[in-house]
């Protein structure tokens, strides 16, 4: 018995040694981990790759959030713009784009959207969103700092009736067009669906071919 009681005691010896050990290597995991997230914060890191093209900081100054330390010249080319809150509202990573670009005459390329604030930034009471685009292709002729006009697709549809946006009017709550019925004009009312504020497709009420 007076064995048995020794062997025991070593064993629940052994089982606190091991348990106190563990506790100890955990403490020191935690320890080593908040140093690495230290260490971390002395680096400036960019989201994407590139070439640093200018410095806007030397070594030993101070810098507060939002200073820019650096230009970056990507590898893929970004198109940078800012919306509204009503329009940014409606753009989500993936979408496709097309830009145009002011200084090069009959450039379209097309793009993706790759990132969207989820922060607002307000100025005298407007509150804007930046949108980044990513080309699709390289074009050597597309230069940093060039202005250019996105037309970001937000959504689409495939073999549909258009009218002009102009040639539709609204009665209360009820949309309508006139059309030519022995040349005289006749109320039709019709539904409508998507608009790029140019052209609106017509779901319902009219038919290809009428006037």
């Amino acid at each position: 018995e007076k064995e048995l009681s020794l062997k025991n005691l070593l064993a629940g010896a052994d089982s606190l040694t091991v348990r106190s050990k563990n506790i100890e290597l955990r403490q020191k995991q935690d320890v080593l981990g908040q140093t690495q997230e230290t260490l971390a914060n002395y680096y400036v890191k960019a989201p994407f790759g590139g070439t640093i093209a200018s410095l806007a900081v030397a070594k030993g100054e101070t810098v507060s959030n939002g200073t820019v330390v650096a230009t970056l010249i990507t590898e893929q080319m970004i198109a940078e713009l800012t919306l509204n809150e009503i329009e940014a509202a409606q753009v989500k990573i993936g979408q496709a784009a097309i830009l145009n670009f002011d200084a090069i005459d009959g450039l379209s390329i097309s793009g993706q959207v790759i990132e969207v604030d989820t922060v607002g930034t307000v100025s005298q009471g407007v509150v804007s969103y930046g949108v980044r685009i990513g080309f699709d292709v390289q074009d050597e002729r597309v230069k940093p700092g060039m202005s250019i006009t996105a037309t970001i697709i937000i959504d689409s549809r495939q073999n549909v009736l258009l009218v002009l946006a102009a040639a539709v009017k609204t009665q209360g709550s009820a949309s309508y067009v006139e059309v030519l019925v022995n040349n005289l004009p006749e109320r039709r009312t019709v539904t409508t669906g998507l608009t790029d504020e140019v052209q609106i497709e017509i779901v319902s009420g009219l038919a290809a071919g009428d006037q």
